[in-house]
């Protein structure tokens, strides 16, 4: 149920619905965000229950907070949503500190609606099921995430095509796994955004608006990770000295992690970016001043960026705490990555904060108040409203059992493929690449007798498996993914009524021939009856009394104006019609 206010608003302020049978949402709340009065104030709601409501997150309450455009049912869905999510260890109070700041804000920018600040919006803030996020596409935290939209959509005025995800650190990676065309939230999805966050072997699949958010010298999540050889070993850019690494070092791995600049690069290869991904970006478009810094700071965190293969970090040389572009002002370079038009794909933009680390962007426009990073990310989901999808119809076959990709081979460093792992059965690998438009192979393979886990490898249709090789010992089996595009036919023009008998005019009446005889036939001539008077002139009569004519007028002429009888007229009649005959 609804209740409405005095001044006659729908507060949606306390309610249950259900998503799915037995899943229930509950809502308290709907009263002004604190801080705020009046009837044109923000608002905020508190919800629990729900698909996914399991683990840490049922001691969390999911908070929404609307603009006070957002704040009534009824009102045109032309809002925003902006789902955030927290970093590991963290929690949805902590989350929003980072992004909104308290609620008091002196400039009073949080809740404007124009487009500069973003237009009207809804947020939430989401707790995960554990200390980190499930990174996976399915299980309880896409459960959770996904229930929540279609709750949001229909019991907020939200435009279905501005639901936009933001995710930090663990959150971000958990977008990245989600953001695939198999998982059933990315459809819902307008655009997606992380910061500090990577840590994924493929690039989504997704053509949703995308950006990618992060320090150069983050010592938790490296910015960068470049590999030497196809099959070779990965360098990042810092190592990872924090105990939330878990003395795990990416240096000298054999596999490969998008980070960064590499991951946006993939992404955007997906849309037909053509450059080599892991070359240089392309140029900066803006500058942005997102951290606050000073020199002594910035020098702590390039010390902090080590190699244990070289000493000092060959990756430091590019940066200088003495460049006043790298400390403090405007050390962010946005980087858009030009995507063909014919894609129809989203944006895809990095923000590189150069000789930052893993802490959230900290300048605010006021003290305690929202983050500018805030308000550049509301901006980018404001630019990027609408939803892209694939064209055609999926189908997936099984090739066959017994046998596992040759070339390219399973486990060589690759963005062209995509290892699942985890999978509980074969038919979820087939799901998987039946419904991810860019997979043409799949193998399913159980590596659990050498301690391992089974694996779906996904083979994404810019590098698909060219040939295969027996390996019964995984007991593998092949599907293979193809997409039909149906020809789009013109429209059927409606079919051409059958034509409708008009009738035919009337015709006007066509008057009598007209006679040369004086009198009608039902008359005698008198012949010598007066006929009229005629103007002679040298004896050629110059005008008539019956059209006309008078005798002042003839004599002006110096004519004579002389009566004439009826057979004199009609032997002139006779003459005329016989003279006219001829032609």
């Amino acid at each position: 149920m609804f209740q409405i206010s005095a001044f006659q608003v729908v507060l949606l302020s306390s309610a249950l619905f259900s998503w799915a049978a037995g899943q229930e949402f509950a809502m308290t709340g709907g009263e002004c965000h604190e801080g705020h009065s009046g009837p044109d104030c923000p608002r905020q709601w508190f919800l629990t229950g729900g698909p996914g409501w399991t683990g840490q997150r049922t001691d969390w309450p999911v908070e929404v907070i609307c603009s006070p455009s957002c704040t009534d049912a009824s009102s045109p869905k032309e809002c925003s949503l902006i789902l955030a999510m927290h970093g590991i260890y963290s929690n949805p109070r902590d989350q929003k500190w980072l992004m909104m700041g308290t609620a008091s804000d002196p400039n009073a920018e949080t809740f404007i609606e124009d487009d500069e600040h973003g237009g009207p919006y809804c947020i939430s803030f989401h707790k995960s099921k554990n200390d980190a996020w499930e990174y996976a596409c399915g299980g309880d935290d896409e459960a959770h995430l996904e229930g929540f939209i279609h709750f949001a959509l229909d019991n907020f005025p939200i435009s279905p095509d501005a639901v936009n995800l933001h995710g930090f650190s663990s959150g971000g990676i958990q977008i990245h796994h989600m953001m695939n065309t198999g998982c059933s939230i990315e459809s819902l999805i307008s655009a997606a955004s992380s910061y500090g966050s990577g840590m994924t072997e493929a690039p989504p699949t997704t053509k949703a608006a995308y950006l990618i958010a992060q320090g150069t010298h983050d010592d938790w999540v490296s910015y960068d990770l470049k590999k030497e050889a196809p099959d070779g070993i990965t360098i990042p850019s810092c190592e990872c000295t924090n105990s939330g690494c878990g003395g795990t070092s990416h240096f000298e791995a054999t596999w490969l992690s998008l980070q960064g600049p590499r991951l946006a690069g993939a992404i955007a290869r997906l849309r037909g970016y053509a450059e080599d991904i892991w070359g240089s970006t392309p140029n900066p478009s803006e500058y942005l001043d997102l951290i606050n810094d000073n020199p002594s700071r910035c020098a702590a965190r390039k010390n902090a960026c080590i190699s244990p293969l070289a000493n000092p970090n060959p990756f430091n040389a590019d940066y200088d705490c003495d460049d006043i572009a790298f400390s403090g002002s405007l050390e962010t370079e946005v980087i858009e990555y030009p995507i063909p038009a014919d894609s129809d794909a989203g944006a895809v933009t990095l923000m590189k904060m150069n000789l930052h680390n893993h802490d959230y962007p900290d300048v605010r426009r006021s003290s305690y108040g929202p983050t500018e990073f805030f308000f550049q990310l509301k901006k980018f989901f404001h630019e990027n409203r609408g939803r892209q999808s694939y064209p055609g119809t999926r189908s997936i076959s099984q090739v066959g059992t017994g046998s596992i990709c040759e070339n390219p081979t399973w486990y060589a460093i690759s963005i062209d493929k995509n290892r699942l792992w985890h999978m509980t059965s074969s038919i979820e690998c087939m799901n998987r690449c039946r419904d991810d438009y860019r997979c043409a192979d799949a193998f399913y393979l159980d590596l659990t007798p050498w301690n391992g886990d089974y694996v779906c490898v996904i083979y994404y249709d810019t590098a698909p498996c060219v040939s295969t090789t027996p390996a019964s010992w995984f007991n593998p089996v092949h599907w293979k993914g193809t997409t039909e595009i149906v020809p789009t036919l013109p429209p059927t023009p409606p079919p051409t009524p059958a034509p409708v008998p008009v009738p035919a005019p009337t015709p006007a009446p066509v008057p009598a021939p007209t006679s040369t005889e004086i009198c009608p036939a039902t008359e005698e001539l008198t012949p010598s009856a007066s006929a009229g008077y005629a103007c002679l002139v040298n004896g050629a009569s110059v005008e008539d009394s019956n059209f006309g004519g008078t005798s002042a007028s003839c004599a002006g002429k110096g004519g004579d104006w002389a009566e004439y009888d009826c057979a004199t007229a009609e032997a002139h009649l006779a003459y005329f019609d016989a003279e006219t005959a001829g032609y």
